[in-house]
């Protein structure tokens, strides 16, 4: 095939043992082909790709040859420290059930609590301490009557690792156990894809393996700093840096527009170059088109316009969405406790305590649907089950609803976006760089920047381009 000139830079790169080559890939420049040709022109060496997660390391054993061993970062911890919690295996757990196994009284305790073992999970410390303590909770409690989150954090990983005890294990606990087991990993060159969105347990992981490694992805597309992503490339020492900045998913004008706001907001010298093909912004014409937002509220909220009007589906499915939880939701803003079957939302006693947990410990989540409760009402039900029994599957929707962290690393045909993004335009002038937050603004981008043929701006992207 034929490759662009910093394409072929980057597979004929001499990387040599225990060198890092730092590749910077915008929206759409063909990443995945680049590591596949390296590959290629590697046979006799032993790779290693770390995908993000399931579905792209899937995809990447259908391209990649057969040196290359394509896997997800827990995968590989599967075998050495994930078999032996099998039994006990779960995505997450409930403040609800944290005050049973360590005998607490309040949720808001409770949550701090998982969210400080969190901070553990995720970070690259070989133990748990004060550090790992959200800074929210020193703030809800102040200094004088803060609890002893550090303890009662350590107590529960203990009973987690302990695989025997009832304390479930979660997936980014058998990870963190295989990094604090320094594994020496069989490979002459570790790939390590999205690394804007690698984690630190992760990133320490890969980092003290001894071979040569090439680090890809884009800083600008890094949202997941809420998990406790770090942006590798940015924070890591390397020996050379590449940039690919020919996008094929896009033409010049939506390249022009994500160019602007990347120089605008984040001084981005480098501008992206767009596909020679016709691109447009403006409305949507037909179907189909993605509609993307930032949260799941203004999906809901965009989702009741087309009920019984259009064919619409989710991204990933309607079930992701915890459509449900809405309505039990409701019925506690009703009072209707006792009609209420989600276990979690049993354990408060009113809706006024839910939604001053909410608020307290910054539960965005929970906020949302709170939200939609207080403006739909008795309508919640109803909604909720016209929703539910008219969404589609993704290929057969007219209209398909997202939030921009579902629907990175996606693309679609026309992409229509919410007005849940940042204001970034204030009395005919952009926003100073300061008062817009990074992870904001690599929103912006990620979303305007899955589109292939038609982006339809919201008023606030479109104020912004307006001026630019």
């Amino acid at each position: 095939m034929e490759l662009t000139a910093e394409q072929r830079d980057i597979v004929d790169f001499p990387l040599r043992h225990g060198e890092i080559l730092k590749v910077v890939a915008f929206a759409g420049t063909g990443k995945t082909t680049v590591l596949e040709q390296f590959a290629r022109a590697r046979p006799s060496l032993r790779l290693l790709y770390v995908a993000f997660n399931k579905s792209v390391q899937q995809e990447a054993e259908q391209r990649f040859p057969t040196n290359v061993h394509c896997r997800t970062i827990h995968s590989l911890a599967w075998r050495s420290e994930g078999l032996r919690f099998r039994h006990k295996l779960v995505n997450q757990i409930r403040a609800n059930q944290v005050m049973d196994w360590l005998n607490l009284d309040q949720h808001e305790v409770a949550r701090f609590v998982i969210d400080t073992l969190q901070n553990f999970l995720v970070s690259a410390d070989p133990r748990l301490h004060s550090a790992h303590v959200p800074t929210i909770a020193r703030t809800h409690f102040g200094p004088k009557h803060l609890p002893d989150f550090v303890q009662q954090a350590r107590e529960l990983w203990v009973r987690m690792s302990d695989p025997q005890h009832e304390v479930p294990m979660l997936h980014d606990g058998y990870l963190k156990l295989f990094q604090l087991s320094k594994p020496e990993l069989p490979y002459h060159i570790i790939l390590l894809d999205e690394a804007q969105d690698t984690n630190p347990v992760t990133a320490q992981l890969l980092l003290q393996q001894t071979c040569a490694k090439i680090m890809v992805g884009d800083p600008h597309q890094a949202i997941y700093q809420f998990r406790g992503a770090i942006d590798v490339l940015s924070k890591v020492p390397v020996n050379a840096t590449r940039y690919l900045t020919q996008s094929f998913r896009f033409g010049p004008t939506i390249a022009q527009a994500a160019t602007s706001v990347l120089r605008q907001f984040k001084a981005e010298s480098n501008a992206i170059r767009g596909a020679e093909k016709t691109d447009q912004l403006g409305r949507v014409q037909g179907s189909p088109f993605a509609y993307l937002a930032r949260t799941n509220a203004a999906l809901f909220d965009q989702a009741t316009q087309y009920l019984g009007l259009r064919k619409f589906g989710f991204v990933g499915g309607v079930q992701g969405y915890q459509l449900p939880v809405i309505t039990e939701t409701w019925k506690l803003f009703e009072g209707r406790k006792k009609e209420v079957r989600d276990s979690y939302l049993k354990t408060f006693s009113s809706y006024e305590a839910l939604r001053n947990y909410a608020t307290q410990v910054e539960d965005f989540e929970w906020l949302g649907r709170c939200r939609l409760v207080e403006k739909y009402q008795g309508m919640i039900p109803e909604l909720v089950e016209e929703m539910l029994e008219q969404s589609v599957a993704q290929e057969e929707a007219e209209v398909l609803f997202s939030t921009v962290h579902k629907a990175k690393g996606l693309e679609f045909a026309q992409v229509f976006l919410a007005d849940d993004f940042p204001v970034l335009v204030r009395e005919g002038r952009p926003l100073p760089r300061e008062e817009l937050a990074t992870e904001e603004v690599n929103m912006i981008y990620v979303a305007a920047t899955r589109a292939i043929d038609r982006l339809q701006p919201n008023s606030r992207l479109q104020s912004f381009l307006d001026i630019c």
